[in-house]
């Protein structure tokens, strides 16, 4: 939406769905910026909406650093950089009044801004007051349909235009000067219907071939097909870390498509190590609630999300998330741990205290899915595409 406003500027859209600040370099698409960067380019940097749910990308923690380092190589190539916090999704209520996940992640682009003498659009800002002043059921009229984070052009609109406006105000060179003003006559939403137009039942964005770079070869290969398939794998990044070991917390994500459960807001305040506007706390709201955490595994203080998440963890959820309802989940670890050797969750030959693999961990939960047959049912709406990068 931003070209009809520059009438003398080429623009290059290298974003890319489902990026964090981390995978936007691994998987190479910033190799492909900079082997076209020239001298006096401009490039707007807006990361944030998958950043906040790896917790290695905290907003002052990994999210701040790499937009640091963007910065500096933008400016080796003598371009500009100029920072652009993440738009608001539609806010939640909470205590009486709304609330945005994202709030810390504008707080640390303006920070790294003020520091690293960068232009700034606070388009979270801007945003956020005007899906409260709309209210949720009239901002959804900005959002695809049923979603609340990823506009319709009508909200993409919206977002430019609060972009160009930003610029004049600041007077933000050298992009001020490159502005074209629109025709008086020009009616930006005349083609937008505000519907998506709804796709065949066999098609979409899981019924692509596996794009994952680094499983080739591993003994769970074909389960990583079907569990891309069946909705619980981001289809958008190309490395899976299928060796890896995987937090407690960003299990959950995974965990929560795999039982097409959505996450319980608000928070309750819990777990000392779990805040009430993070990404990670409505789900371990409805751990809580539902009775699926083995209360050996935390304390009365602390859930341990940055932890590895043992087999016996691992077991544990799986074996309580199979029961009906919370009153027949308190089950042990001990019993949770051989009966999903038994049902083939976990293989036979793991220790307990091994912390699994994400191979691992995406084949249990898709035998899981098989066992209590809700692969045919709808990912909960609440669940984003990109849990796992």
């Amino acid at each position: 939406m931003l070209a009809q406003y520059f009438g003398s500027v080429a623009i290059c859209n290298q974003a890319h769905s489902g990026m964090t600040t981390n995978c936007f370099r691994d998987d190479g698409h910033w190799n492909i910026i900079k082997e076209r960067l020239k001298v006096g380019d401009i490039v707007v940097l807006q990361f944030g909406h998958n950043d906040q749910k790896r917790r290695n990308l905290s907003a002052f923690g990994g999210y701040i650093n790499n937009l640091r380092r963007y910065i500096k190589e933008i400016r080796v190539y003598g371009a500009y950089p100029v920072i652009v916090s993440p738009i608001s999704r539609i806010p939640f209520k909470d205590n009486g009044s709304y609330h945005s996940l994202l709030s810390l992640y504008a707080e640390a682009c303006k920070s790294v801004a003020d520091e690293c003498c960068v232009p700034f659009i606070d388009l979270h800002e801007l945003t956020f007051q005007k899906w409260c002043h709309l209210g949720e059921e009239k901002a959804q009229d900005y959002f695809i349909k049923g979603d609340i984070t990823h506009t319709n052009d009508y909200g993409a609109c919206l977002t430019a235009s609060y972009f160009i406006k930003e610029i004049k105000r600041q007077h933000i060179e050298p992009l001020v000067t490159l502005l074209t003003p629109l025709p008086k006559d020009t009616t930006l939403f005349k083609q937008d219907t505000k519907e998506v137009p709804e796709e065949p039942a066999d098609t979409g964005m899981f019924e692509i071939d596996i794009p994952y770079i680094d499983i080739e070869g591993i003994p769970q290969y074909h389960d990583m097909i079907r569990a891309l398939k069946k909705g619980l794998l981001d289809p958008c990044v190309m490395h899976l870390h299928p060796t890896q070991p995987i937090p407690r917390a960003q299990f959950l994500m995974v965990y929560f498509k795999a039982l097409r459960m959505p996450g319980k807001r608000p928070y309750c305040g819990s777990f000392c190590d779990i805040s009430r506007y993070e990404w990670d706390s409505a789900y371990v709201q409805a751990c809580i609630e539902e009775n699926l955490i083995e209360p050996v595994t935390v304390s009365s203080d602390y859930f341990r999300p940055d932890d590895f998440l043992t087999y016996a963890e691992f077991a544990s959820f799986l074996i309580r998330g199979m029961a009906s309802n919370s009153k027949e989940r308190n089950i042990s670890i001990d019993d949770c741990f051989r009966n999903a050797k038994t049902l083939n969750f976990i293989p036979h030959e793991t220790d307990r205290n091994d912390f699994i693999s994400r191979a691992d961990c995406y084949k249990g939960l898709v035998i899981l899915m098989d066992t209590i047959n809700n692969t045919g049912q709808s990912l909960p709406s609440d669940v984003e595409i990109h849990p796992v990068g």
